[in-house]
């Protein structure tokens, strides 16, 4: 981080904002997986709620069948 102040205001910003998005866009790519997979496992197993919209969206196939 950096501080500088243009024209009596204060900036406060990365030195090389370019060089941290990787890092922030794995860090935020593994939660979302995270998070699916904590929605679809349970003790007993791989639970898929239909309802949940978004993992209706990302089942390919479901009971032997092909999803359109």
């Amino acid at each position: 981080m950096r501080q500088w102040k243009h024209n009596g205001v204060t900036i406060i910003g990365c030195n090389n904002l370019a060089s941290s998005v990787p890092t922030h866009a794995s860090e935020l790519y593994a939660k979302n997986v995270i998070t699916f997979l904590a929605a679809v496992t349970k003790p007993e197993g791989f639970t898929f709620d239909l309802a949940d919209e978004v993992v209706a969206a990302t089942l390919v196939t479901y009971n032997k069948e092909v999803r359109a």
